[in-house]
């Protein structure tokens, strides 16, 4: 069931000076000499001063430590000329006193020369690997609490990651020619020689014979983990619209919850949400990725929501699938080795062999689809189909085996079962944009994929007509 939302706090619209205005005239001195309709467009009297409105913490001098953040309303407090957009309530304005965000630190993007992109005289490094877009410099270890970090950043959990040797040792002195190694338990039951130091999977940027792996952690978590300085993203807790990054995101609440959270905005039948999020309206201000459990972290369950290890149970880890960031936690199967059903109606299978399973060995893992649809065939909310009639109502069984298209390949071959989904826009398609019919496995033709929707004897084989994104170039499917 989907849960309706409404937004925690209003936006107000800002400008892009990124300071605090003194007063009314030049004084720096916060005296009540303005009021409501008295500060210039763009700004808001706020404690006597004409403080400079904004929507997010980037409007504001991050550098210098000014934030976006709510005041509360006061007699003096209000919008200035022109401004009717902005909370006569509660305004965002540029405020001082928080972290500043300086260049090479807290939540500076590092994805092209990892830590070579970070302050590392002063412990910050990169989290994520090379290319990614993604990657932000921070320091493990750095924060406490959320005051500890720049506005636009939290205090939460990252995994410890090391160069771990691929040989077992069973003494210190087996390690004595790799400095900085000390022979320490792997996680897996044997010990191996480990340098903690800070490294990147993708490349591998450990020496020869070591790999770069997530640390063992203690009896209350599976893995090691850091406190440190996070940017706020889908799901992350957030106060007001200013505290979630990226265009169209807003701070939101479900209804019935107490948790408030980032959602970032989309249009139904899309393919913005991931697989446990759908496509909500949020009152009047449009429509959000919701999680459909209306909670971003769970009850530590196999495949329950989680923002880190420490939602999942202690030998649990929370599991993100990169091609749609949905995240869910990854629990040890039952003493007998069985697993619940995924909360989307799928399978879950022990993983058994230690060939394949690499550090999920022993774990319940959702059983992957055929059908790569729409960016992954694996995850917890995917619900499997054989035709429409498997589906929910509205939406349609994709069971293609192959959904890419080029001028060698032309392949919309229909399976024996797939993922179910909404019908979208052809503009929108994830592999190739559709321009004409679309068909079903027995190859009756639809006007559209909502037409196809509609019979639920049907399942969605593709395209009657396509065009590459890249050449232009029409392709007619077989």
């Amino acid at each position: 069931m989907l849960v309706a939302v409404v937004v925690g706090v209003a936006v107000a619209v800002g400008g892009g000076l990124g300071i605090g205005l003194a007063g009314c005239g030049s004084s720096s001195k916060a005296v009540a000499s303005c009021t409501a309709t008295s500060c210039p467009a763009g700004t808001a009297c706020v404690g006597g001063a004409c403080a400079q409105t904004c929507s997010h913490h980037s409007d504001c001098a991050e550098s210098a430590g000014f934030a976006c953040t709510s005041v509360t309303a006061g007699a003096d407090a209000g919008a200035g000329a022109g401004e009717a957009g902005v909370s006569a309530t509660a305004p965002l304005v540029c405020q001082p006193g928080a972290v500043a965000k300086l260049a090479k630190q807290y939540g500076a993007a590092c994805g092209l020369d990892l830590d070579a992109d970070c302050d590392t005289a002063s412990g910050f490094t990169c989290q994520g690997h090379q290319n990614d877009v993604d990657a932000f410099c921070t320091k493990l270890g750095g924060c406490f609490a959320d005051t500890d970090c720049p506005a636009a950043m939290y205090c939460g959990w990252l995994p410890v990651r090391g160069c771990v040797n691929l040989n077992n040792c069973t003494t210190a002195a087996m390690c004595a020619a790799y400095p900085g190694a000390s022979c320490v338990a792997d996680g897996s039951g044997r010990k191996s020689c480990t340098i903690a130091k800070s490294c990147h999977t993708q490349p591998d940027d450990c020496g020869l014979g070591f790999a770069c792996r997530l640390l063992p952690g203690d009896a209350t978590n599976r893995f090691s983990m850091a406190r440190a300085c996070v940017p706020r993203g889908d799901c992350d807790p957030c106060t007001t619209d200013a505290d979630c990054s990226g265009a169209g995101t807003a701070c939101v609440t479900a209804v019935g919850g107490t948790e408030s959270f980032c959602a970032r905005s989309c249009e139904p039948g899309g393919t913005s949400c991931d697989p446990s999020s759908a496509c909500t309206a949020v009152g009047d201000r449009g429509n959000f990725c919701v999680p459909r459990s209306g909670t971003c972290h769970g009850d530590m369950s196999p495949c329950s929501a989680c923002r880190d290890n420490h939602d999942c149970g202690p030998s649990g880890v929370c599991q993100v699938v990169q091609e749609t960031r949905e995240q869910f936690c990854v629990e040890p199967c039952a003493s007998d080795g069985t697993c619940p059903k995924a909360p989307g109606g799928g399978q879950m299978a022990c993983c058994t062999s230690a060939a394949d399973c690499g550090g999920f060995l022993g774990d319940c893992l959702p059983v992957p689809a055929q059908n790569p649809y729409p960016r992954s065939a694996f995850g917890c909310w995917l619900q499997p189909c054989t035709t429409n009639a498997d589906c929910s109502a509205g939406e349609l069984c994709d069971i293609r085996l192959q959904t890419q298209v080029s001028s060698t390949e032309q392949n919309t071959t229909c399976g024996t079962s797939g993922v179910c989904r909404s019908p979208h826009d052809p503009t929108d398609s994830v592999d190739f944009e559709v321009i004409g019919k679309v068909c079903n496995c027995a190859g009756k033709r639809f006007n559209s994929e909502a037409d196809l929707a509609a019979d639920p004897a049907s399942a969605f084989k593709g395209c009657c007509n396509t065009v590459m994104s890249t050449s232009g170039a029409t392709f007619s499917c077989s």
